[in-house]
């Protein structure tokens, strides 16, 4: 009893609020138009191997997207897990980073699967 108050008093709207919060800083960041275009221009950061390289970190950016994914697929939010895996996905794909690109795609697979059962 006191395992299920903590978990719906303190830790699931922790939970949300996080996620709100990597929301609103996704789309600040990547999302709309005006963010589209300007990484069209923007010099990558990384070159196309980096990726391979033992040392691979994620920049600030894939780091939120990647927590707004794994966050939403926890709490069972599918559709936000679905829709922003695939931003990150074409990242890692582009530099490399397989194992990371992997990760984005099976989250991306399994939320699918559980949003729409049909698409079995």
């Amino acid at each position: 009893m006191i395992v299920r108050r903590l978990i719906e008093k303190q830790i699931l709207p922790f939970i949300e609020r996080k996620i709100k919060n990597l929301e609103i800083n996704v789309s600040n960041t990547r999302k709309g138009i005006k963010n589209s275009l300007k990484m069209l221009w923007k010099k990558p950061e990384r070159g196309e191997n980096d990726g391979i390289k033992e040392s691979f970190k994620m920049n600030k950016e894939e780091l939120e997207l990647c927590n707004l994914v794994d966050l939403s697929f926890v709490s069972q939010d599918y559709e936000t897990a679905m829709n922003n895996a695939k931003i990150p996905y074409n990242d890692f794909k582009k530099c490399k980073a397989f194992r990371h690109s992997a990760s984005c795609q099976e989250v991306q697979v399994f939320s699918t699967l559980a949003y729409d059962p049909g698409m079995c």
